[in-house]
């Protein structure tokens, strides 16, 4: 909806609670995979998530993330919405999401 969550109040609590004020660079980066095939990577930054903590959902032409009762929401970009959750990983704080093509969608020519 193009605004940004600033605070909630906490589940069975009095107050607010402030969230952090969002970097101007949402840590989201793709790259193309460098080991020769045809697979792209998706890194978003994820600092003190746990790969456990973690649940990773592809809805439509998005990353849903969940951790700790929070959720966020991450448009993929546009090379990747005709991609295929390969698989995930996270390491150092970075969310890895190796992708491939949907044979389907892709044309081949």
């Amino acid at each position: 909806m193009g605004r940004t969550l600033t605070a909630v109040h906490p589940e069975g609590g009095a107050g607010v609670e402030h969230l952090p004020a969002p970097a101007g660079d949402p840590g989201v980066r793709v790259e193309r995979a460098d080991d020769g095939s045809d697979a792209w990577r998706l890194h978003i930054g994820l600092p003190g998530v746990r790969a456990a903590d973690l649940d990773l959902v592809r809805h439509d032409d998005e990353l849903v993330l969940g951790c700790a009762g929070r959720s966020r929401r991450v448009l993929l970009p546009s090379v990747l919405r005709r991609c295929d959750v390969a698989r995930a990983g996270v390491a150092h704080g970075v969310l890895t999401v190796t992708m491939t093509p949907d044979e389907a969608v892709w044309p081949r020519g």
